[in-house]
């Protein structure tokens, strides 16, 4: 958070450095929960709600909450409001994963503000960092996977020379049949060149498994 009005960012140094710190990285909905759960409600009229945040056994802080916003109360004149702070996040491009050595995934790609090829995430699942670059204003799908290689296997069946076309139909090549549209609904990335999906057919339950890369590598 910060304060709504710049002059007010004074009145952080009235506080602790730990407790600045929880304020800074909060958002106002985060920081009234943690006033609900670290501070005494001392007074509650209709929608307003009076906090005193005790530092020490001395040092105290007090805040109005009312309507889902925050007040620090300064004096009998001045109430200052703290509202979220507005994060620029980094425009992600040239996207890669690669392990982290122990099972988990790196995210690494290039931004302006950490350069070129660089690790931005780490997360324990593959999973973890899809939310990561979602969260950061980009994407990542099976069909971007898709566009980076050249052969696709959906269950037991291989496909080549796999392509979009004009429709934005994906097809691929079988030796069996020929040229197919490829069933790649409903399947979910659990890895890089991994995707999964569950289906009903018939009252039977289906895994599926559809990866991706080169056929002559699996």
């Amino acid at each position: 958070m910060k304060f709504k009005k710049e002059n007010d960012s004074k009145y952080f140094v009235r506080f602790m450095t730990t407790t600045e710190e929880i304020m800074r990285r909060s958002t106002v909905a985060e920081f009234i929960q943690y006033l609900e759960s670290n501070a005494e409600l001392v007074e509650e009229e209709g929608s307003q709600k009076i906090y005193i945040l005790r530092e020490t056994a001395s040092l105290k802080k007090e805040f109005i909450v009312e309507d889902g916003r925050v007040f620090l109360w300064v004096n009998m004149l001045i109430n200052a409001e703290l509202v979220d702070e507005k994060v620029e996040r980094p425009q992600i491009k040239s996207i890669k994963f690669k392990r982290n050595g122990c099972g988990g995934w790196l995210v690494i790609g290039d931004t302006e503000r950490f350069g070129k090829q660089e690790v931005l995430y780490e997360g324990v699942t593959f999973e973890e960092c899809i939310k990561y670059i979602e969260e950061n204003g980009c994407k990542y799908t099976l069909e971007d996977a898709m566009e980076k290689v050249r052969d696709i296997q959906i269950g037991c069946r291989m496909f080549h020379r796999i392509f979009k076309d004009n429709d934005g139909i994906w097809r691929g090549y079988s030796n069996k049949w020929g040229w197919e549209k490829l069933d790649i609904e409903g399947f979910t990335l659990t890895a890089p060149q991994i995707a999964k999906r569950t289906r009903q057919d018939n009252g039977i339950t289906y895994h599926d498994t559809l990866k991706l890369g080169d056929a002559c590598t699996w």
